[in-house]
């Protein structure tokens, strides 16, 4: 069985936002630098979607999907060991990702956090930034993980903050007005999530470019237990060096409180 490892998404995700009269029905954008653009497709009239973390309705099949995963973490480029699905539609009103991440091991899927912009570090999670001016610089962060925490923020490229592979550091006290519905499933879990455009300042005759990035954690208990036991044989190592440590002293005192 492959192991799990953090892994991102390669492709770059394109749309092409125009106002609400001039709005087609799919966007084709061209494609940016290093990257594959991923077409969105906009609502048909009748489509439906639920809102409840499976991306099974039928305009889901129409859509197309971004699959090309490549791991940055721990073998930058190499294939990525979780395949992970994402498709984009939209409407006059919002943008909607419906995401698939697929897990060999979903039974080592973590979601621990849920207060709201706080780390998810230690948890398995979806990334996305929204490049909303092509500048590459400004935007919006998203994040969610596998229990529906959710982190947002306005990237900041002024300060960089540390966040892998953005770059920028991330002005947390922005909240946005948006909505994630998380599901784990038998292969994974999987998330629908809502932005309504509402939420976003951007130029609505210009691309709109969405980058996602996916990140797997091994399981902690299971780490920590592996290391404690290869630490054993060290640990009784000096175990034993104490216990002798201790009898020679316990000869000296008694020698000491004989006088001999």
């Amino acid at each position: 069985m492959a192991t799990r490892v953090p892994l991102s998404l390669t492709a770059s995700l394109g749309m092409l936002l125009l106002s609400d009269a001039a709005l087609p029905q799919s966007i084709s954008p061209s494609p940016p630098p290093g990257g594959r653009v991923v077409t969105a497709l906009r609502l048909a009239p009748g489509d439906t979607i639920q809102l409840d973390g499976v991306p099974d309705e039928p305009v889901w099949e129409r859509a197309a999907a971004a699959t090309d995963v490549a791991q940055r973490d721990p073998d930058n480029g190499a294939p990525a060991t979780e395949a992970t699905e994402v498709r984009i539609v939209y409407d006059a009103d919002r943008l909607i990702l419906g995401v698939t991440l697929h897990d060999s091991e979903p039974n080592r899927i973590q979601g621990n956090q849920m207060q709201r912009d706080e780390s998810f570090g230690a948890d398995d999670r979806f990334m996305w930034t929204l490049d909303t001016f092509l500048d590459g610089r400004s935007g919006y962060f998203f994040e969610i993980n596998p229990s529906g925490g959710m982190g947002d923020g306005l990237i900041d490229p002024s300060n960089d903050g540390g966040f892998s592979g953005l770059g920028a550091g991330i002005n947390r006290s922005w909240d946005g007005i948006w909505l994630a519905r998380v599901r784990r499933t038998a292969t994974g879990w999987g998330a629908e999530i809502e932005i309504p455009f509402g939420t976003l300042n951007f130029d609505p005759t210009a691309q709109l470019l969405a980058r996602t990035q996916r990140a797997v954690n091994d399981d902690i208990k299971p780490r920590a237990q592996r290391a404690w036991r290869d630490a054993q044989p060290e640990i009784q190592h000096a175990k034993r060096r104490l216990q002798r440590l201790a009898q020679e002293l316990r000869e000296q005192y008694r020698k000491g409180r004989d006088g001999e």
